[in-house]
């Protein structure tokens, strides 16, 4: 214990006398990555797995291999800004024989060779940047700069590259320039508060540089699974966009997200320049409890139990994180600085299981006037981010596993057991991007009594339906469904399922986002026990993700592509962006159809849906609030659709209020949203010097919804009569 507090001491005094690494010791050559036995292993078993499962499987031919080789530049280089056309041209040679099928083998040397001189690009632009950063710039010149290069050429030549490199600086100087403006101008309205130590121009540039080196160095610090995972999934996303090889850390980031659980000392983080840096903590959680840890506090160091402490100052965030989780009932120990302190502590927390909440299905009960009447109903919301199922604690009968669908039934039993009857209920999937198939066939069957929900086929066509498990009804009455561009997979499932069968109503944007493929997580680890020696510890091999289905409705046309239609639309922001929806994804599956299932029509819907449309399109096209929001969809269209960024000064002062406008709209539109991630929009103003958003914006879309639910009880309850 001696040693390793000695070893901190003098880490410590190392750091605080600012000899922390040298900006050209972080430009040094990079050490050369090699693949391992482990790599090659991997890549075998994963692609071998690729051909025999995939829904769309083909063997790789030259065509597809020619694929691979492009998809691997622009996955390193998506921008076209370090690559040069004779690069590419140099590595022409391995195009076509990526794979080879009589061995089984992927050719790596082609992948660690690119990934090489991607760091050497990333090099050279790094040191360019920092003779740059000593020139004088005028910004009175006209020019500009592309805003999105991903289908630009790559550069023809150094100079041509160089120029590119040029601009991306100038741009940069050009934007802490416009920054620096805005926060004075913010200080002398009062806005914010004046720094009480401002940085010095020589701080900046010295930031600036040792920003651009880190840009560097952090890419020289990938592991050779690393480099793999990014060969793997070029390959993987030439078959679609959803299927990719998992390296073991990648793998057990989407466990957390499935399960809304981990073992660590429930913190949220951030990188913020060199620092990892607290956000907030977990209610209840490890760090909460011990009562040290703040939000702004900074971690310098971690050290496991009875170990020496890490330096992970300017270390990337995935590192830091797997330093501080663990076992439970483990110990670990930060070094941190607190807010606006060089003194460093440390806190020694021991590591416990943390429940996620915030992506947990939440409900809000709303009275409204039900028209034509003197009465109210009341109307049950129920917001759903995520279809989440906690696998792991179900395979191990955990009674208390986390599972979407017994939270709702809970949500739903808890209002009923309030003493009001629930008069209409809407299921907010909004921002739901899916999750558990599971979840979506259990959810939706709590509000029928039984039936099929949707249909799955395997790239053989054999052909599964699925169907409710329940014959149980949770809730019989009036049911509408909220959608948007970002409700995928699993959600669409349910949405789709409720509209076809009539059972609810689906209001929404003009298409939700189309993710209708099945993807199944294949253990690659099986593979890595059966090749370890015995008493070692067994090679870790991650996972795959691969596409071995398609989802098709009840009625019989697919989810891909097209998504869900709702039945009645409202206008939105979404219409005005692009690359949202699976049909901008490059290689996704087609859409078709396949004969529809038997089931049970509930023609309530269909009967009210056209005077209930009617009467909504009516109140859209009066409202106030609506009149001004397509307003500011037609200035969005506008500013987006502007393909360069100015680099003189009175054009980028005009472009900056105007981009600034177009930020807020999109804010705006994103506070409407009750699903939406309010904490990460607060990080991300916080990080732009914004100013933090008390307001909660009036929800025009659940305003309208729970409108047309008084319509449709009112028209029910006559249609009853």
């Amino acid at each position: 214990m001696k040693k390793q507090f000695a070893a901190l001491i003098l880490f410590l005094l190392t750091w605080l006398s600012g000899a922390a690494e040298t900006i050209e010791q972080m430009l040094e050559q990079p050490k050369p990555i090699q693949p391992t036995r482990q790599e090659y292993l991997i890549s075998r078993h994963a692609i071998s797995l690729l051909l025999a499962y995939h829904y769309a499987s083909h063997p790789i031919t030259p065509a597809v291999s020619a694929s691979w080789f492009k998809e691997y530049f622009r996955t390193l280089d998506p921008v076209h800004l370090f690559f040069q056309k004779g690069d590419i041209e140099n590595f022409r040679s391995y195009e076509t024989v990526l794979w080879d099928r009589t061995r089984n083998m992927a050719n790596l040397e082609f992948a660690f060779k690119v990934y090489a001189l991607y760091l050497q690009r990333i090099r050279e632009y790094a040191l360019y940047a920092l003779e740059e950063l000593s020139r004088p710039q005028d910004f009175t010149v006209e020019e500009s700069i592309q805003f999105d290069r991903k289908d630009a050429e790559y550069p023809a030549t150094p100079e041509e590259q160089r120029d590119l490199w040029r601009k991306r600086v100038k741009n940069e100087l050009l934007q802490a320039l416009m920054d620096k403006e805005k926060r004075a101008a913010k200080i002398e309205s009062g806005e914010l508060e004046p720094e009480p130590s401002p940085k010095t121009p020589e701080q900046e540039k010295e930031e600036r540089r040792r920003n651009y080196a880190r840009f560097y160095r952090r890419r020289t610090e990938v592991s050779p699974v690393e480099v793999l995972e990014f060969f793997l999934n070029s390959l993987t996303h030439t078959f679609d966009p959803h299927s990719n090889y998992m390296a073991p850390d990648t793998k057990a980031n989407f466990d957390i997200d499935m399960s809304l659980s981990l073992q660590g000392i429930g913190a949220t983080l951030t990188s913020m320049d060199s620092y990892v840096t607290i956000v907030s903590l977990v209610p209840g959680g490890p760090a909460d409890q011990d009562g040290t840890l703040k939000p702004n506090d900074k971690i310098i160091a971690v050290a496991q139990d009875g170990q020496e402490a890490i330096d992970v100052v300017e270390m990337p965030l995935n590192r830091v994180v797997r330093q501080i989780r663990g076992p439970k009932g483990t110990k670990v120990t930060l070094t941190i600085l607190k807010e606006g302190s060089r003194t460093p502590i440390e806190v020694t927390l021991v590591r416990d299981q943390i429940k996620l909440t915030d992506k947990e299905a939440k409900s809000t009960t709303y009275a409204i006037d039900v028209p034509q009447t003197d009465t109210k109903a009341n109307v049950l919301v129920v917001h759903l981010a995520s279809f989440y199922s906690d696998f792991d604690g179900l395979r191990a009968g955990d009674k208390d596993y986390k599972s979407t669908t017994r939270d709702i039934r809970n949500l739903l039993e808890k209002a009923k057991q309030s003493g009001n009857p629930v008069h209409g209920i809407i299921l907010d999937l909004r921002g739901n991007g899916g999750g558990s198939l599971e979840e979506a066939i259990n959810l939706t069957g709590l509000f029928f009594t039984s039936g099929p929900v949707v249909q799955v086929r395997n790239g053989r066509g054999r052909l599964e339906n699925r169907v409710d498990p329940d014959p149980g009804v949770q809730f019989t009455g009036p049911l509408i469904v909220l959608m948007d561009r970002f409700s995928a997979s699993a959600s669409e499932i349910t949405a789709a399922a409720l509209q076809d069968c009539g059972r609810a109503l689906v209001i929404g944007e003009r298409l939700s986002h189309g993710k209708g493929t099945v993807q199944t997580i294949v253990d690659l680890n099986r593979f890595g026990r059966r090749m370890t020696a015995p008493g070692q510890s067994p090679i870790e091999f991650g996972s795959l993700k691969v596409t071995m289905g398609k989802f098709y409705r009840i009625n019989g046309g697919a989810t891909q592509l097209r998504g869900v239609t709702p039945d009645i639309i409202y206008p939105s922001l979404t219409d005005h962006m692009k690359d949202l929806g699976e049909d901008s994804l490059p290689n996704a599956l087609p859409w078709d159809q396949i004969q529809p299932m038997q089931y049970t029509r509930y023609e309530q819907v269909a009967k009210l849906l056209p005077t209930l449309r009617q009467a909504s399109l009516e109140r859209i096209a009066a409202n106030p609030d609506f009149q001004n929001y397509q307003r500011d969809m037609g200035f969005y269209d506008t500013f987006v659709n502007i393909k360069d960024i100015p680099l003189e000064i009175n054009a980028r002062r005009k472009f900056e209020s105007d981009q600034e406008h177009a930020e807020e709209i999109f804010r705006a539109f994103r506070r409407r949203n009750t699903n939406y991630d309010q904490e990460r929009e607060d990080r991300r103003d916080e990080k732009k010097g914004r100013k933090k958003k008390e307001e909660k914006l009036h929800d025009l879309v659940l305003e309208e919804s729970l409108r047309v639910m008084g319509d449709y009880i009112q028209r029910a309850s006559q249609t009853a009569q």
